[in-house]
């Protein structure tokens, strides 16, 4: 590329919006063109005619005046010859006077001398060299312009020219006069039929526009979006095809539109349902969000009421509703699988459908409503198990279509997959903050727990007291009874634990026959009398004993595990102070 100059890109130069080009609409069009040729054909027609006629006249006054010119020379003959001048006169005079084209006439002689003549006021010398008739010719003829008008100049030689020459002047006037009658009556004739001609355009670029208008009209509401307008098909023609086609597409695209927006609702539905079920890992919080959230979708054609209900064996527990009160929900405690319109969706896992609760026998839960409502029960399903029922309230007599139970039941799997993902989860984080064999907290809940516990006596100056307790000879037990007996010592010893402690209590299984009990909000003397009942209850239920030691927070105290490792150390006294006894953590 030569320096200085750059390359041009395609469309380089041209603005990137150009205005509107101004155009006529098509009836001005069709009624321009139609108004135009018949007007042209008109001024054509006119123009033809005119010089039609204006020649056959002329092509007449020449042949009559010829004719005349030559009577005139035969008569003259004689009175030439016989040089009877007087009786030549008479002649001309006579044939001038009959004759209202003829302008004059005069004779010549052989030598160009005037022998007689019609001029009144003295004869025009110059008419005698105006048109000379050479020897031989039967005529001569010459157009000549005489007081404004035109003339036809005559002449005809008398005994080929040696007797002389007759001039005839025949005018134009006369044929001027009626081609102009004539012109003007074919003026008022065709402007009448040019007159006709545009009505008719008027009427014909109506006619043709009108339904181009109407199928203009409606490809604009097309494109703005209003598929529902209808183009009326009057004809058969092409335009009545257009028109129906036109029809017949519209139809098609706003059925495609409507499908293609209902598949969006439907989508939609569903993203929401993801995104609520996504954003919590609590059952509650799910069956709130998602059953508000889906009354108050038009697409499911649902009243504003819905309803959970959770399986539990043979029942179903009402855990979510919204828009009934309490009415409903005391009316549906204790229901059971294969009850009522929801207890025969958990049974047989399909969805469900009553249309008037009044008149349907499986609807057996009486309850009071303001109107009759219909009934859909979706059965909550996760890996093929159903987890609850999902009611929701329809206009009575509604019946769901296959479209709108095919959304059911994508709604439903999609609820239950998140509930069995929750409970999943639930049990995933009881195991993991959980001792498998015994239930009860392991090491890493209860670190959280020492942790905030110390924290919070620290803060506010409140007891938290801590209970170290070790099965007594655990060892000997196991290897006389075996480890399966072990075991069940410790799972019968951990419920003793959780059975005497409170709810804000922690039991722990510290490590092999070890356990830990934490009490927050525990003096110490209260942790002893703890202690005690466990000790005692292990004795009289169990085939074995165990020793405690028992420690509280003091002020003095700068870690956290200054409780638990000084419980520990009472525990090692009581061990070494003969077992199955409570000892009590010193001071610092």
């Amino acid at each position: 590329m030569r320096p200085g100059r750059s390359r041009k890109t395609p469309g380089q130069g041209r603005p990137l919006f150009e205005p509107p080009m101004k155009t006529l609409n098509l009836r001005t069009k069709i009624f321009a063109v139609t108004t135009g040729i018949v007007v042209v054909m008109g001024v054509f027609i006119t123009i033809f005619i005119y010089t039609a006629t204006y020649q056959k006249l002329f092509n007449k006054l020449q042949d009559r005046g010829i004719f005349m010119a030559r009577h005139t020379a035969e008569m003259s003959v004689n009175p030439i010859l016989t040089e009877r001048f007087y009786e030549l006169q008479m002649i001309i005079n006579d044939l001038k006077s009959s004759e209202k084209d003829i302008v004059y006439i005069f004779a010549l002689d052989q030598h160009g001398d005037i022998l007689a003549h019609t001029f009144n006021g003295g004869f025009p010398v110059d008419l005698k060299t105006a048109n000379t008739a050479a020897t031989g010719q039967a005529y001569r003829i010459q157009p000549l312009k005489a007081g404004g008008g035109n003339i036809l100049d005559i002449a005809v030689p008398v005994l080929k020219g040696e007797a002389g020459v007759i001039h005839v002047g025949v005018s134009e006037d006369y044929i001027n006069k009626d081609i102009n009658e004539i012109t003007g009556f074919m003026v008022l004739i065709i402007t009448s039929i040019m007159s006709a001609g545009i009505i008719m355009a008027v009427v014909l670029s109506g006619a043709i526009t009108k339904p181009i208008l109407r199928l203009t009209d409606a490809v604009k509401a097309a494109g703005s979006g209003d598929l529902g307008h209808i183009v009326s098909v009057r004809t058969n023609d092409e335009i009545g095809q257009l028109s129906g086609s036109f029809n017949k597409m519209t139809n098609e695209l706003k059925k495609r539109t409507d499908e293609l927006r209902r598949i969006n609702e439907e989508l939609t539905v569903l993203q929401v349902i993801s995104a609520t079920v996504s954003g919590t890992m609590k059952l509650e919080d799910i069956f709130t969000e998602v059953l508000d959230a889906l009354v108050n979708y038009d697409i499911l054609k649902v009243a504003q009421k819905g309803a959970i209900f959770m399986i539990d064996g043979e029942r179903l527990n009402l855990v979510s509703q919204t828009g009934f009160t309490e009415d409903f929900e005391d009316a549906h405690k204790g229901l059971k699988v294969g009850e009522c319109i929801c207890g025969l969706a958990a049974r047989t896992g399909r969805i469900t459908v009553c249309e008037n609760p009044e008149t349907d026998n499986r609807h057996i839960i009486k309850y009071h409503w303001a109107s009759p409502l219909g009934h859909i029960s979706v059965p909550l399903i996760a890996r093929s198990r159903t987890l609850g029922i999902l009611c929701f309230c329809s206009a009575a007599g509604f019946k769901p279509g296959e479209r709108e139970m095919a959304l059911f039941y994508t709604i439903g799997s999609r609820i239950g997959a998140a509930i069995d993902n929750v409970i999943l989860y639930e049990k995933t984080k009881e195991l993991s903050l959980h001792d498998p064999l015994t239930g009860l907290a392991n090491r890493r809940l209860m670190d959280y727990v020492v942790e905030t516990s110390f924290a919070r006596a620290r803060r506010a100056e409140c007891p938290f007291s801590a209970i170290m307790l070790d099965v007594d000879y655990f060892k000997k037990y196991n290897d006389t009874y075996g480890h399966a007996y072990g075991d069940n010592i410790l799972v019968d010893i951990a419920r003793i634990v959780s059975t005497e402690i409170r709810q804000i209590d922690l039991g722990v299984r510290y490590g092999g026959e070890e356990f830990l009990v934490l009490l927050p909000e525990t003096a110490l003397t209260e942790a002893c009398d703890v202690a005690e009942r466990i000790r005692t209850e292990v004795e009289a239920k169990t085939s074995v004993t165990v020793s405690l030691g028992v420690s509280c927070y003091d002020h003095r105290m700068q870690n956290k595990e200054d409780v638990v490792n000084k419980a520990d150390d009472a525990l090692l006294r009581a061990k070494q102070n003969g077992r199955n006894r409570v000892e009590v953590a010193s001071v610092i």
